[in-house]
């Protein structure tokens, strides 16, 4: 089974900060998408950033990947 046919994939074009004024909006194109099977997880600052928090996402897949933790959408 793939990530897109996976209960914890999530192919919204467009990706949301989890942490609002964090981080901006990035759009995805067509066939990726996040997966939310985990908690998301912080991205490196760039030094001398003046952001105190890193920002939070889920890891970004494309529709043909697959983990092995995959579970059916019903």
């Amino acid at each position: 089974m793939n990530c897109e046919n996976c209960v914890y994939w999530n192919s919204a074009p467009t990706m949301k900060p989890s942490m609002p004024g964090v981080s901006p909006q990035v759009a995805l194109p067509p066939g990726f998408g996040q997966c939310r099977r985990n908690a998301p997880f912080p991205l490196p600052l760039t030094p001398g950033s003046m952001q105190q928090m890193a920002p939070m996402h889920w890891p970004i897949t494309t529709a043909n990947d697959t983990c092995g933790e995959c579970k059916a959408r019903e």
